[in-house]
């Protein structure tokens, strides 16, 4: 078996769409399938973590979603022996899936908010808390909908670590920073700014980024309880160890309800607004709101208050455990391959 995923992962788009479909390329190559995944845009980070899980790169400078696209992904399906071709990208819409339908190809196509005009993909996924089913109202009667966290796409290192227990929660000395792959500059300055304001001298901060310290942390640079560390392996490992997470809402809300991780969500793009106001309904984490509303005193507020509030931190871990139990990659895989 032989499958072809299509996504891209650079600075300027975030590294969602490729990191999301590596937890399904490990839920594939456990069933013994050799995956691709072709790209138009990959940073240095995806790419490696896309090698060292075993997948054949193929990259090429090509308008996402045009039709030369769509050429050029049946081409490399043929070439591969692929049957399914998984596409995860705003861009690929209406003309783009029905071009892959048309080479006798399976499609399985992921689709956070509805940005098609209309949907012929065999499945389409959209992993988002309470995804409104009347965004696909217009798609082929043969098409499924995969909906909500029951799906949600998480690492395998990440389901590994296990759970943390709520009875481990307590006082608030380890925080983790980590807004994701497109490294907001302004956004974790004014991140770090609020943390400097908490008086506690033994609280540790990570905060994880592309961006170099001075950047990242402005005026803050020089607090000694922050560390500055590159995009890591050791994220995860980074999230259990974290009594609270400042995190970008998105695909990382997935993993830390999976750990089990109290979190103050930054919302860093449109397509956020949405699943970071439906998982703050729940008190499942928080939502902060729109990054550039955000200033050091909200942040410092709402860390004080939820640091303080074991209980309610607890609750999370409770709530984030409910939500997503880090399966969501054998289940998407089980109804690309049906068992006999």
């Amino acid at each position: 078996m032989a499958v072809l995923i299509r996504a891209d992962g650079y600075q300027e788009i975030g590294t969602g769409h490729v990191m999301r479909m590596l937890a399904l390329a490990e839920a594939l190559r456990e069933r013994g399938t050799e995956v691709t995944l072709a790209s138009s845009g990959l940073g240095d980070w995806p790419k490696s973590q896309a090698a060292s899980r075993g997948l054949s790169i193929v990259e090429r400078d090509i308008r996402p979603g045009s039709g030369a696209d769509a050429a050029w992904v049946v081409d490399l399906a043929h070439r591969s022996g692929s049957t399914w071709v998984v596409a995860d990208g705003y861009e690929f819409r209406s003309a783009f899936q029905n071009s892959i339908k048309a080479a006798n190809l399976r499609l399985l196509l992921v689709d956070d908010f509805g940005h098609a005009e209309s949907y012929s993909a065999d499945i389409v996924l959209n992993q988002n808390l309470n995804p409104d089913r009347t965004l696909y109202t217009d798609r082929e009667p043969g098409t499924r909908l995969l909906l909500g966290p029951r799906y949600a796409q998480v690492r395998r290192a990440v389901v590994e670590l296990g759970r943390r227990e709520p009875d481990s929660v307590g006082a608030l000395r380890r925080v983790l920073v980590t807004l994701g792959g497109s490294h907001p500059r302004e956004a974790t300055r004014t991140l770090a700014q609020a943390l400097a304001a908490l008086e506690e001298r033994d609280l540790e901060v990570r905060f994880v980024t592309g961006l170099p310290r001075s950047d990242a942390l402005g005026e803050a640079a020089d607090d000694h309880r922050f560390v500055v560390l590159p995009p890591t392996n050791e994220l995860p490992e980074l999230m259990k160890w974290a009594d609270l997470a400042i995190a970008g809402a998105g695909i990382t809300v997935y993993e830390l309800c999976c750990i089990g991780v109290p979190t103050l969500l930054v919302v860093l793009a449109d397509n956020q607004v949405e699943p970071a106001r439906a998982i703050d309904r729940l008190s499942v984490q928080q939502s902060l709101g729109w990054h550039a509303d955000l200033t050091p005193a909200t942040i410092t507020a709402a860390v004080r208050r939820l640091g303080g509030d074991p209980d309610a931190r607890r609750a999370m871990v409770r709530a984030g455990h409910a939500l997503v139990d880090g399966r969501g990659s054998e289940r998407v895989v089980s109804e690309m391959y049906p068992p006999d």
